[in-house]
């Protein structure tokens, strides 16, 4: 047996328990993180979870917003002193910028019609989306629902063929994206006898289906088939039926009024209560049926770039 002396260098770590307790804490998932809080603050009584406020800095704004809208709204219902008639004309054919009907922005915002486009239903159809689809949650989807009301009907075959085929043609919104002779095309190959009129007139019966104004081919006749479901003596009906028919919805986005006025033979007071009327219509009538609120994953860690350096942090709204 020899004895000698030996030299060796090596690391080790201390775990204290701090360390341990930090280690543990970053295995836990954003559930048990917030358990494991709950439970410290449970038994400790000297420890308490901080109040949040009620109203996040962007509720307070949209809280302000809203206010103001309101009180907007509330001034002109109650204005004493709105005018009508030729009054409101000046002489560049314009409303005047006191209006209360305010029609210059809000039709070009709620219908988005500009002067050099119009609404298309061919548009808004994309050959690689498919809003049919049976949704995961189970929602009904737009051609389910239409299918549906189809099937309560006593069609003979080729005419719920024609049927079926029209409602795979509505595209999201509930416009018609295809036309009816490319419809018509596609039918005659199971259905050599089909014409042109048997497809027009079923066509007339989807259009009744719910929800009201599915199957336009256009914008026009989309409001124009809401507007004709409505009491024949709804105020100012019949002239916002003719606003459509006559196909002046580009015009009034164009704030060409003084031409609407001309051609339909009508005041500024009676062009006003029929463009509201037309605005409390839904121009996209499809859009709503099927729709499914969004499910917004919360992340456990926010990583952002800051200074040229990337850096993860806690997200806040997850932990106390």
């Amino acid at each position: 047996m020899k004895a000698g002396l030996e030299l060796r260098l090596g690391q080790s770590l201390a775990m204290t328990p701090q360390l341990q307790q930090s280690i543990r804490l970053l295995q836990l998932s954003t559930l048990e993180l917030a358990l494991e809080i709950q439970q410290a603050v449970d038994t400790n009584p000297l420890l308490e979870i901080a109040d949040t406020d009620d109203f996040s800095d962007r509720d307070e704004a949209y809280a302000e917003t809203s206010d103001t809208v309101i009180s907007v709204d509330a001034n002109f219902q109650e204005d004493p002193n709105a005018q009508s008639g030729e009054a409101l004309l000046t002489p560049n054919n314009e409303l005047t910028p006191d209006d209360p009907f305010a029609l210059d922005t809000q039709w070009e915002d709620y219908f988005e019609v500009d002067g050099s486009t119009s609404f298309s239903a061919a548009e808004h159809h994309h050959d690689d989306y498919d809003p049919y689809a049976t949704t995961s949650n189970g929602v009904e989807s737009l051609r389910d629902h239409l299918l549906s009301q189809i099937h309560l009907t006593h069609l003979t075959p080729r005419d719920t063929a024609i049927a079926t085929a029209l409602i795979e043609a509505i595209d999201p919104t509930g416009y018609l994206a295809d036309s009816l002779e490319e419809i018509q095309t596609m039918l005659v190959v199971e259905w050599p006898d089909i014409a042109f009129e048997d497809i027009n007139t079923v066509l007339h019966l989807v259009q009744s289906l719910d929800p009201i104004g599915i199957g336009a081919r256009d914008l026009n006749e989309c409001l124009s088939l809401q507007l004709r479901q409505k009491p024949a003596h709804t105020p100012l009906r019949d002239v916002a039926i003719q606003i459509c028919e006559r196909n002046l919805i580009e015009a009034i986005a164009q704030r060409e009024y003084n031409q609407v006025l001309r051609i339909l033979g009508i005041d500024q007071a009676t062009l006003e209560g029929a463009l509201l009327l037309l605005q409390g219509l839904n121009p996209r009538p499809g859009a709503n049926v099927g729709a499914i609120a969004a499910d917004y994953l919360i992340p456990d860690v926010l990583v952002g770039l800051r200074n040229g350096v990337w850096q993860v942090d806690l997200n806040p709204e997850i932990a106390p």
